[in-house]
């Protein structure tokens, strides 16, 4: 079962490309399931070199499970790129 954080919006693989369509007024909180937050520290260096806001979300998708907050349930079609 796949999932992710409620109330977001999946950039996918191209926040760290200049293919990232997000207004440049959002703070992106880039997430990741990998070894110390990893991509996710590379994703907000490559939004960082662009102009814009981003901050990792320590300890990733995992210590926002550990920490009890909301997760949504991805339905079949939304893992289509996962």
């Amino acid at each position: 079962m796949n999932f992710t954080v409620n109330g977001t919006t999946d950039c996918g693989r191209t926040i760290s490309t200049s293919k990232c369509n997000c207004p440049s007024y959002f703070c992106s909180i880039p997430y990741c399931a990998c070894p110390n937050d990893a991509s996710a520290v590379k994703a907000a260096q490559s939004l960082h070199k662009r102009g814009r806001k981003a901050h990792v979300l320590n300890g990733g998708i995992e210590g926002w499970i550990q920490a009890g907050l909301p997760l949504e349930i991805l339905k079949p079609e939304s893992q289509a790129h996962a």
